[in-house]
């Protein structure tokens, strides 16, 4: 399970191909079919599995969540060369919601993570039966995107 902390450099606003995350994410379902680019670093080969979960946040805010289609895979395509990984996410898994960062934070606290939600990147949450429960609930409240 995984936090990515989306923010305005990698959605590069405010340049001519400036999105925003519904944008981003928009384009997900469309001409990039689930495909997410990642850079060398930021997320370990074994690291991202099938069907994991993943929630997009921007400004302090969870805004999508969603389930993997792949792991970690080489980017054979466009921008291998600042992206030479990517992940693909289920397109029809995708789901809009609203929750606050600091929310999210405390319900980790309650089950007991011993996570710091502050930090910048992809944080890992730890997939146990009560973290699975309360990504499925977040989810359950979405609507599809």
């Amino acid at each position: 399970m995984r936090l990515i902390k989306m923010t305005d450099k990698m959605l590069k606003v405010g340049e001519d191909r400036g999105l925003t995350l519904d944008e981003f994410i928009g384009s997900m379902k469309g001409e990039r079919n689930g495909q997410f680019l990642v850079p060398k670093g930021w997320i370990g080969e074994g690291e991202l599995g099938v069907s994991e979960a993943v929630s997009f946040s921007h400004k302090r805010e969870v805004k999508y969540v969603a389930r993997t289609s792949s792991g970690r895979e080489e980017n054979n395509g466009r921008d291998s060369d600042k992206f030479p990984y990517k992940f693909r996410m289920d397109p029809t898994s995708i789901r809009k919601v609203k929750l606050a960062l600091d929310a999210l934070q405390r319900r980790l606290d309650a089950l007991g993570t011993n996570l710091n939600l502050k930090g910048r990147g992809w944080t890992k949450i730890p997939e146990t039966t009560e973290t699975l429960k309360m990504f499925e609930q977040i989810w359950d409240g979405g609507s599809p995107v």
